[in-house]
């Protein structure tokens, strides 16, 4: 019981002194000087139109049309 016990400690010391002695070199930033951003970089690409009235919702063209609900 003891020695699982030690060893539990020790590998906790081991992993505590690894994570703060990890060199410079790991700790890596990433510098871009000329920042672009891409289309497939965007999750909307176009502009939020208003509202439908209630009882429709917009389709695949982004037309408002009446809402078909099913299972009431």
């Amino acid at each position: 019981m003891q020695t699982k016990y030690l060893m539990c400690i020790f590998f906790v010391i081991v992993t505590l002194l690894s994570n703060l002695c990890a060199p410079v070199e790991s700790k890596v930033i990433f510098y871009n000087k000329n920042p672009t951003v891409r289309t497939g970089q965007l999750l909307v690409t176009h502009k939020r139109s208003k509202p439908c009235p209630k009882g429709q919702m917009r389709d695949h063209r982004e037309r408002c049309r009446r809402a078909i609900i099913f299972g009431k």
